[in-house]
């Protein structure tokens, strides 16, 4: 038993000898060993050093984001000086797509027109519950008839 401790030992410290040659990003710490202060342990398996690991993870997200960003806005404002006409007329459809007001019962019209495969927006139904059901009208009559229900239930356990 005392060889397979010893041999069991020897093998961990070769592995934690060859990784400190090299840089590891995944350094995880392992029960047993002492953590040095510059490391938090988390009881939940991620280990972050101090302030300046968050810091530098925070820049580089925010880096990557505005970058992002950066790139869509160059390519829709080079698609608005494209000088091909289909450019232009798309374009322009979107822009006005974005400035018609749509009110919330078109938008569930339109979801009841929309067929994908063999489904009909109309035809989804989840129990008694249709989508004409999720106009405002319908909605509010649904409320108001759950509201009394609770009302006249709580009114019979007084």
């Amino acid at each position: 038993m005392g060889s397979y401790r010893s041999a069991y030992e020897d093998y961990y410290k070769n592995i934690n000898n060859t990784t400190k040659g090299r840089k590891d990003k995944r350094n995880h710490l392992t029960s047993g060993k002492k953590a040095n202060n510059a490391i938090i342990g988390s009881r939940y398996g991620s280990n972050m050093k101090s302030n300046d690991k968050m810091i530098n993870v925070l820049i580089k997200r925010i880096t990557k984001e505005l970058t992002g960003a950066t790139l869509l806005l160059l390519f829709f404002v080079g698609l608005k000086y494209t000088p091909y006409a289909q450019v232009q007329e798309m374009h322009i459809k979107c822009k006005q797509a974005l400035n018609r007001n749509f009110n919330y019962n078109e938008y569930i019209d339109t979801f009841s027109t929309m067929q994908i495969g063999n489904i009909k927006g109309k035809d989804l139904k989840i129990g008694n519950f249709t989508v004409d059901d999720l106009k405002i009208e319908n909605l509010k009559l649904r409320t108001f008839n759950f509201m009394e229900y609770i009302r006249s239930n709580s009114n019979m356990n007084n």
